[in-house]
């Protein structure tokens, strides 16, 4: 999600924080580290995660993301 649901009722569980160190010559990205932040996610009970920051370390090789987790109720 990019921003809290407005048609339906939602739990917030506050936040997880995901570190990805990936080698090679690209930089990762969220959508890399994206299979990580839903399995966190869902550790702790939510079906759904808004991405707060993220940013690229030293020598573009790793990533530090900083998520909401919620719950939704559908």
């Amino acid at each position: 999600l990019y921003e809290y649901p407005n048609d339906l009722a939602y739990k917030s569980l506050g936040t997880i924080e995901v570190y990805h160190y990936q080698p090679g010559l690209r930089a990762p990205t969220v959508t890399d580290v994206m299979p990580k932040l839903k399995a966190k996610a869902a550790s702790v009970g939510g079906n759904a995660l808004i991405v707060r920051s993220h940013q690229v370390g030293q020598f573009e090789r790793s990533i530090s993301i900083t998520a909401e987790v919620l719950t939704i109720e559908f």
